[in-house]
This record gives structure tokens, C-alpha cells and sequence, in this order.
């Protein structure tokens, strides 16, 4: 009977009607509390739950999967999936709550991938507006001070966004160009760092500077795109 039901679930799923998987998924996992199948199904409602944006009831299942199989549910994938679904019951979008259970589960800044979790998700804040812009800065600065120089440049490159975000092109000109500093060896990023400087100059109408910086993208990142785009800069500067 419990096999009977979770083959008929995948079934109903098959042809394209979750509601059907789940009533029969949700009567195994009631009804047949040491059938084998179980798991799979309370994984499988969790999942379908989800699709529905039912993060509470997802949740729920989770929650009672954990306490009823540890053993199971103690891996990595279903801890970061409760966690992601926590996030999109407080409302974060999906790509929001999957960087924040990374972060959440990775510890923070002193992770590599906790790291590159922490500049994506200031990335949406900061050029997309998806999310909050200052604790955007806050994880930029924190990543901006670790010793890894690759997400530290990339860190210190959105600082300059923000500040330019704030209309504030001084600061955000001195941002771009602390990205060449923080690693040089990653030469698009430099590049577009010095591009991005020399747009802040132009915006305060400063001539001189935003040659110099053109040039400097010339001669020090020859085959870089970044170059055409500098050169368009200068049209229409005496």
C-alpha cells in the first residue's frame, strides 16, 4: 500500500498535477509512519510546497523530516533548504535566500564561498535594487579587508558602485581605483576600475584626469574591451 502510494505520486507529478502527488503523498506519510518510502515523500511534498510559494507548510514538512529522520536530514543540501526556505517566508527573493543560506551556513566572511555568496548578493543590492543597499556596504567592507584577493578586489569595485549610487563620485572614484591595489593580477577588473574612475571624472567634468586614466587603460590593458569604451569617453572633451 505505502509503495503503492508514492508510485502513484510520482505519477500524478508525471502527468503534470502536483496537487494530486501530494494527497497521496501526504496520506503514506500520515498513515504509514515506518514505511521506507516515507522520506522520499515528505522531501518530495516539501518540494512541491515550495513550487506553490507555501514556505510555511514546506517548511513544516521539513522541520518534521529532521526531527523524524536526523540521520537523513542532517547533510548539507536539506540544512542550506531549510534555511533558504526560513529566508522566503521572511519575504527575501529566491536568489536572496539561496546567497543567504550559503552565508548562514558557510560562517561568514571567513569562507571562500561564503564570501563570493556575500558579493552577489551586495551585486543584486547595489546594481539591481534587490535587497538592502547598506548592508550590502557593511558585507563589501567586510570582504574588502580579507587577504583573499579575489574576492576582496571584486568587493572593493562594488564599494565604488555604492558611493556612486549616493551621487558621491569623489569617494566612488577613490573606491574604483583601491580595486587595482587590492589585485592586480585580475586585469578585466582593473580595467573596468579604471574605466569606471574615469566616468566619475567626467561627471565632475574633469578633463585632464579622465585622459589620463583612458591612458593608463591603453597602454596597461591593450587587449582589454574596456578600451574602445574608454576611448568613447573622451569624445567631446577638449
Amino acid at each position: 500500500m505505502d509503495g503503492s502510494l508514492f508510485y502513484s505520486g510520482l505519477g500524478a507529478l508525471q502527468l503534470d498535477e502536483p496537487t494530486g502527488a501530494l494527497l497521496l503523498w501526504e496520506k503514506l506519510i500520515n498513515q504509514h509512519r515506518q514505511s521506507g518510502y516515507r522520506p522520499g515523500a515528505m522531501v518530495r511534498t516539501a518540494e512541491i510546497y515550495a513550487d506553490k510559494a507555501d514556505y510555511s507548510s514546506a517548511l513544516k514538512v521539513y522541520t518534521d523530516y529532521s526531527a523524524d529522520y536526523p540521520d537523513k536530514a542532517g547533510d548539507s543540501t536539506t540544512k542550506k533548504r531549510i534555511n533558504e526556505l526560513r529566508f522566503l517566508l521572511a519575504g527575501t527573493s529566491h536568489r536572496e535566500a539561496e546567497l543567504l543560506s550559503i552565508i548562514d551556513q558557510k560562517g561568514g566572511v571567513q569562507s571562500r564561498k561564503a564570501r563570493e555568496a556575500m558579493v552577489e548578493l551586495s551585486r543584486l543590492a547595489i546594481l539591481e535594487n534587490i535587497g538592502d543597499i547598506e548592508l550590502a556596504f557593511s558585507r563589501l567592507n567586510q570582504v574588502a579587508r580579507h587577504h583573499d584577493l579575489e574576492t576582496a578586489s571584486q568587493a572593493q569595485f562594488l564599494l565604488g558602485e555604492y558611493y556612486y549610487t549616493k551621487g558621491d563620485t569623489d569617494k566612488a572614484t577613490e573606491e574604483f581605483l583601491k580595486t587595482l591595489d587590492k589585485n592586480p593580477t585580475d586585469p578585466d577588473l582593473a580595467a573596468q576600475a579604471l574605466y569606471r574612475a574615469a566616468e566619475m571624472m567626467k561627471l565632475q567634468g574633469r578633463s585632464g584626469e579622465v585622459k589620463e586614466l583612458v591612458k593608463r587603460i591603453e597602454q596597461g590593458y591593450p587587449n582589454s574591451s574596456w578600451v574602445s569604451e574608454g576611448k568613447k569617453l573622451l569624445e567631446g572633451l577638449r
